[in-house]
Formats: structure tokens, C-alpha cells, sequence
């Protein structure tokens, strides 16, 4: 919800001068898009962790219950580095990729 607001208010503030003599499918790909860009990378990158990390997710109940029901410390520990690993590095493919397109102002 709260990326949504944001979202609403970026668009918002682009700048009414610019529009004029242009289209709605101008005024979105060369005014709109470019000053939420920002903002897709971030919400984008929030999304893939807290898909990784949310309390239903199998793995991270696998992860739990290895280092407290089971007892096995190092085996969890290992277990949550190398998931820890994985998603940054999807993180980084994700975000280099987006980074690509992101407009930034002045």
C-alpha cells in the first residue's frame, strides 16, 4: 500500500509545463516513466525480499526448523548463508539490469 502512494504522488509531481503539445503516450514515456524509474528499481528490489523472506516461504521454514527444532547450528547457519548468497545475488542481477534505465535529476 505504501508503494502505491508513493507511486500516486511521484506521478504527480512531474512538471505541467512540459506536457504541452504532446500526447498522452508522450507525455508518459518521456515525462511519467522516466521520474518514477527511481522508484521501480526500489519497489523492485523490496519485492524480491520479502518474497525471499516471507514467513511462508518453504525454505525459510526449512532454515528455521534445521537451527531450532533440529539443533543443527552449523548445518542452518550454512543453510541461511547460502540462501543469504543467492538472493543477493539475484538482487544484484535484478537491480544492475533496472540501474540501466533509471532516469536521475539534477
Amino acid at each position: 500500500m505504501c508503494a502505491v502512494v508513493f507511486w500516486d504522488s511521484k506521478a504527480r509531481k512531474r512538471g505541467k509545463d512540459l506536457e504541452e503539445g504532446a500526447t498522452g503516450w508522450e507525455n508518459f514515456w518521456k515525462i511519467t516513466f522516466p521520474m518514477i524509474s527511481p522508484l521501480i528499481l526500489v519497489n523492485s528490489v523490496y519485492t524480491i525480499i520479502d518474497s525471499f523472506t516471507s514467513a511462508d516461504n518453504e525454505l525459510m521454514t526449512l532454515i528455521k526448523n534445521t537451527i531450532f527444532s533440529e539443533v543443527k547450528y552449523g548445518f542452518g547457519s550454512a543453510m541461511a548463508w547460502i540462501y543469504f548468497v543467492l538472493i543477493a545475488v539475484i538482487i544484484a542481477v535484478v537491480g544492475g539490469l533496472i540501474s540501466r534505465k533509471v532516469f536521475y535529476t539534477d
